[in-house]
């Protein structure tokens, strides 16, 4: 399932790369269209051909909403959600249905690769695991988000039995999600690079680093993610502790393009994620961008 909106620059080489692989015969292939103004209808009537779908809101959804849309449109038993950005690598859907047919894993990550809007290779994500169940996955995505969108698939029925994408987290929305699957059953890591992830300028996560709402939104779902937890307040405390180190790095990147407004936003934003988490006042972290 492919989640769009206004990626026409990308849409065709995503789909490509699904066409491409080892999608098993008669898998669904679906274009959801969250009201794009670009020329994403006519990019997915290329493909129509090959038996790729299109669908289009007659009335713009935002992307949780369209992520949820997605989920109900499915009709297979094991869903990948990929952005209308991103690619996968050939390998990846006989991992996940290996993964997925033979244990008891609800969902399967592989690890995965970052590239540029050139298509230029960035970095990796990191080894979480050996290939298998990933033993601490709920204690690991309590502090950050390690999981990239296009290097998951995840069984229906877990998907039904944890609901939907939170549409009131727009920018951690898949964060949150992850972790409520980490804590419904066990998930399968993948120590092979079999996905790839788009950064680019266009990015609805770009404009919110703009502002530091990436960094208050990741406060917000440290607080939902943790909220049920053993020993909740020692992981908010370590996830703002990391998403200091985190946005000081964004910082320091804004600033080396001379991006010196948003690089002082999220080193604000550093400066009071990292005082909370250190000295445990974590309503101090709720000053991110105000």
């Amino acid at each position: 399932m492919i989640p769009a909106w206004n990626a026409d620059k990308f849409l065709a080489r995503t789909i490509e790369s699904v066409l491409d692989s080892d999608l098993p015969e008669g898998s669904q292939v679906e274009v959801v269209d969250d009201c794009s103004t670009d020329a994403t209808p006519d990019i997915v009537q290329r493909f129509a051909s090959a038996g790729v779908r299109y669908f289009r809101h007659s009335t713009q959804q935002g992307a949780p909403a369209n992520f949820n849309a997605c989920l109900q449109r499915s009709q297979g038993e094991l869903v990948h959600l990929l952005h209308a950005d991103d690619q996968i690598v050939a390998g990846f859907y006989t991992a996940a249905e290996s993964a997925l047919t033979q244990s008891e894993a609800i969902a399967a990550v592989c690890r995965t690769q970052y590239f540029d809007e050139a298509g230029q290779p960035m970095k990796v994500t990191r080894t979480e695991t050996p290939t298998g169940i990933w033993r601490d996955a709920v204690q690991v995505l309590g502090v950050s988000n390690r999981v990239r969108p296009p290097g998951i698939a995840v069984r229906r029925s877990a998907y039904e039995d944890v609901g939907g994408f939170r549409e009131d987290l727009p920018h951690a929305a898949d964060w949150e999600m992850w972790m409520r699957l980490a804590r419904h059953g066990p998930i399968w890591f993948e120590d092979r690079i079999l996905a790839r992830y788009r950064v680019h300028e266009d990015q609805d996560t770009a404009s919110k680093v703009m502002d530091a709402r990436n960094i208050a939104e990741r406060v917000e779902a440290l607080e939902m993610i943790a909220a049920d937890l053993p020993g909740s307040s020692s992981l908010v405390r370590k996830g703002l502790l990391y998403t200091a180190v985190f946005a000081s790095r964004s910082s320091w990147d804004l600033a080396k393009r001379r991006s010196w407004a948003a690089s002082a936003a999220q080193l604000k934003a550093a400066a009071w994620t990292g005082l909370a988490g250190a000295t445990g006042l974590t309503s101090l972290a709720r000053r991110v961008g105000a």
